[in-house]
């Protein structure tokens, strides 16, 4: 289906890649990088790291990732249920940061977790809608407010045409560095190669 400018979209039929999985584009966490840079050369835990698409640029800064996904023919360290709390404290108890791109559809019960288990911050690459305050996050997102979103381009996670929505990365931090704009938008993050 084209829009009047041309542009390409294709209808949202319902249907879920598997885990709900739809590897980062590497601008993307290049940008985050680039708009935060005192993650670079951390310590991260990435709970749905997929096909290692944002640990391979995050190791690429230094980082030191340990990797979980829950789809065990990924290549994983582990391959928990990140929803669930009690596998939290198993993993690397003195991580800086949780960062992610995770499944939407339980993106909450991570990020929560997330937060609880970061030193410094959680960085994660979420639907616009995200910050809608519904019944479910409503409540937990007024209290736990993201610091920092880095605006990103709407990019197309299912290789044509456009995605109905766009996503941003959201930051929670412990210590939010107040010399960083809280809100930044990349657009040129698409071409961003370090």
């Amino acid at each position: 289906m084209q829009n009047l400018f041309g542009d390409v979209s294709i209808a949202d039929t319902g249907e879920r890649n598997e885990f709900d999985y739809y590897p980062t584009p590497g601008f993307m966490t290049r940008s985050l990088l680039h708009f935060h840079p005192a993650i670079a050369g951390s310590q991260v835990l990435e709970p749905c790291s997929g096909g290692d698409a944002i640990t391979t640029v995050l190791r690429a800064a230094g980082c030191v990732v340990a990797t979980n996904d829950i789809d065990r023919r990924h290549p994983a360290m582990t391959h928990w249920n990140a929803e669930l709390a009690e596998y939290w404290g198993m993993w690397a108890p003195e991580v800086d940061w949780v960062i992610t791109n995770p499944p939407f559809n339980v993106a909450l019960p991570i990020l929560q977790h997330a937060v609880a288990h970061a030193k410094i911050g959680v960085a994660f690459l979420l639907r616009k809608t995200f910050l809608e305050p519904t019944d479910d996050r409503g409540p937990w997102l007024q209290v736990h407010p993201p610091t920092r979103a880095i605006g990103q381009p709407r990019y197309s996670f299912r290789g044509s045409g456009s995605d109905s929505v766009s996503c941003d990365w959201y930051v929670w931090e412990r210590r939010p560095d107040r010399s960083l704009p809280p809100f930044v938008i990349d657009h040129v993050a698409e071409r961003r190669l370090r």
